[in-house]
């Protein structure tokens, strides 16, 4: 566990000496005073706002208490996200010792009775994988997305303590209570913890097998299953529906059109979770979303084909279609099921789905240490240096607003957004022709724009081309 939380930290090291940037953490915190403090004022506004869309009163609460100890020193705000990753990753490492061996798989379950030591190197193998991807950096590193490390620290605890529960002999019910609790904190750090149940309902099924399998389907065992994930399952309704109604409302994309962006993001997601190339802070939505365009029928085709995989793997591979299916149960909600901002996917939306695929790592792991150890260990030594080195990198991105509206400008040069808000720096800079010509090409990529042109005809104004000025506005 701790060396797995410190390799952790090492890897994100560079994120404490980053500053707020220019997405959101200026509306959150700089232009904030609310979150700041634990005041009766403080937390009244935590627990009733739906700033910027959302509702996250426990992650408020940490921020508060992050102001209360560091003030607006963007240092200990990076320190509590790194620390609470670090911890997240120690907890994927337990869960890995409990899941990693299942059940009828007899070779993995020999080696864990004969050489532990190899199964606490595959668990820790598997918890580092998620933790130095580079898909994990604007979780992390972005100040604003405290809400997605904190929320997943209760998630995986609250895994854990349902795991405990499902195979305590004594005091069961008191693990049950805690794992209730701990997804509570979860739905109440962020709104992305209603997919515990879906998870929950499906460790039933496999690998415990309280559900199907040799527990079949009967009445008795139905009511059961109903009984266990049914308090789980209202508590998610009930902030599903406070999320619902925090989301400021944005313009939304027919059916089929939402049906091509989640097809495109569940390929983008795990496409980039086994070749993480070309990442950047923003992905931008295109303006017009052609259902049929082939980008999108080669997502379906793929969508389809690992669907029939599953299907045909699902008894000789139970672990690894499990593990795929719970990644596109906790992605789902974060799929393009409602569009918010204007992003078509984002690195961040892989933190919780990505706890599933975690469990494919350790496994395919414990299985090749059991064959080749030597280069077992060096292979995965290798892999693990590999997303190091880039994770390292993509944290500096991070680091300012110039680097970041630059690279997203490196990997999509025609990003209006991007060209609007490196507009802004350069006006807040007094660089006021160089804002000039980035208004414009955020202007010409995307023509009604509406605050690129508001923002044009400020710089335009400053310019004294007054004409020009009102025509923008």
């Amino acid at each position: 566990f701790v060396v797995v939380a410190a390799l952790t930290v090492a890897a994100f090291w560079p994120s404490l000496d980053g500053d707020f940037v220019s997405w959101d953490d200026d509306k959150n915190f700089l232009l904030n005073p609310h979150f700041r403090g634990l005041g009766w004022d403080n937390i009244r506004w935590m627990w009733t706002t739906f700033h910027l869309g959302t509702w996250i009163p426990l992650s408020w609460m940490t921020l508060g208490l992050s102001y209360e100890l560091h003030g607006m020193n963007p240092v200990g705000y990076h320190a509590a996200n790194m620390a609470l990753h670090a911890l997240n990753a120690g907890l994927l490492y337990l869960l890995g010792l409990r899941l990693l061996v299942l059940p009828g798989d007899s070779t993995r379950a020999h080696l864990a009775r004969t050489s532990p030591a190899l199964l606490h190197l595959a668990a820790a193998f598997g918890a580092l994988v998620f933790s130095l991807h580079p898909l994990r950096v604007e979780s992390v590193t972005w100040i604003t997305e405290r809400r997605d490390v904190q929320a997943g620290f209760f998630y995986l605890a609250t895994v854990l303590a349902f795991l405990r529960f499902a195979r305590e002999t004594h005091h069961p019910r008191r693990w049950y209570a805690l794992a209730l609790t701990l997804h509570v904190l979860a739905l109440l750090s962020k709104g992305t913890a209603v997919t515990v149940p879906g998870v929950l309902a499906l460790l039933w099924v496999y690998p415990l097998q309280r559900l199907g399998g040799h527990a079949g389907w009967g009445r008795d065992v139905w009511w059961r299953a109903v009984r266990v994930i049914a308090p789980f399952l209202l508590l998610a309704v009930a902030v599903t529906i406070v999320v619902f109604v925090a989301l400021q409302p944005e313009e939304q994309l027919p059916l089929l059109g939402k049906l091509a962006v989640s097809t495109y993001s569940w390929c983008f997601y795990l496409g980039r979770t086994l070749w993480p190339t070309d990442l950047a802070p923003l992905y931008a939505m295109p303006e017009v979303v052609n259902p049929w365009a082939t980008r999108y029928l080669v997502c379906y085709a793929i969508v389809l084909a690992v669907t029939a995989a599953c299907w045909r793997l699902r008894t000789r591979l139970p672990g690894g279609v499990m593990a795929l299916v719970m990644f596109s149960a906790i992605a789902f909600p974060l799929l393009g099921v409602h569009q918010g901002g204007p992003q078509i996917a984002s690195d961040r939306n892989t933190h919780n789905a990505s706890f599933a695929l975690v469990f494919l790592a350790g496994g395919a792991m414990l299985l090749l240490l059991a064959r080749a150890r030597v280069l077992a260990l060096i292979g995965g030594g290798m892999l693990l240096t590999v997303l190091a080195g880039p994770t390292w990198q993509q944290t500096q991105i991070w680091h300012d607003s110039e680097r970041l509206w630059t690279r997203v400008l490196e990997v999509e040069p025609e990003s209006p957004y991007a060209h609007n808000n490196y507009g802004n720096l350069m006006f807040q800079q007094g660089r006021v022709n160089d804002a000039l010509s980035h208004y414009a090409l955020a202007v010409r990529y995307r023509p009604h724009y509406a605050q690129a042109l508001a923002n044009y005809g400020v710089a335009l104004a400053a310019s004294g081309r007054t004409d020009e000025a009102i025509d923008a506005y």
